[in-house]
């Protein structure tokens, strides 16, 4: 999945970059999605699903940034995440 310009700004370059790059940049503004830290003492899937659009053929991260990092980085390795996907948009494993 990619993350949009506006999101990654100014790391990305005003280009749209993947999830995995994006998760390791900085920011110096501590809320952001790469920042984010592990609730509790153990991860818990959310109830909220995160929302992809698309550009062209490719999913694009619209929300639920800190629901995927969280995910991401502390998540379980055969874990899934809900998401909400365009129609005829399919996201290889």
């Amino acid at each position: 999945m990619f993350v949009p310009p506006t999101v990654s700004q100014p790391e990305s370059e005003e280009r749209f970059v993947s999830f995995e790059e994006f998760l390791t940049t900085s920011s110096v503004n501590l809320n952001a999605p790469r920042s984010v830290l592990l609730k509790g003492t153990s991860y818990e899937f959310p109830t909220d699903p995160i929302t992809f659009g698309r550009s062209f053929s490719f999913p694009i991260l619209i929300d639920g940034f800190h629901r995927a990092a969280r995910f991401w980085k502390y998540g379980p390795p055969d874990g899934k995440l809900l998401a909400y996907l365009p129609s005829g948009l399919v996201v290889e494993d």
